[in-house]
């Protein structure tokens, strides 16, 4: 693995925590799904740090990312728009 795709990596460890963090600490989502998306943060930080078992907890990363952001897709669904989630009060 390369330089870049470990800066890569770090980035998108940083980015999905910081979205968390945000969610949990202004709402907008439920609070487990916030807090899932910092669970599925450390988890994508041990399984690019781990060397043998790297698939399992990325997969398991991925499974905690696709859970918490469940609910934001479902509400713009349901809602058929955008604007109707925003005007909703989210």
């Amino acid at each position: 693995m390369n330089a870049y795709h470990t800066l890569q990596q770090k980035a998108s460890i940083l980015g999905f925590l910081r979205l968390g963090v945000g969610l949990l600490w202004k709402g907008g989502i439920p609070r487990w799904a916030a807090g899932l998306l910092i669970v599925g943060s450390a988890l994508f930080f041990v399984g690019v740090n781990s060397g043998e078992l790297e698939y399992l907890f990325t997969l398991s990363a991925s499974d905690a990312y696709l859970a918490a952001l469940a609910p934001i897709g479902l509400r713009y669904w349901g809602n058929g728009s955008a604007m109707a989630w925003a005007k909703a009060g989210a």
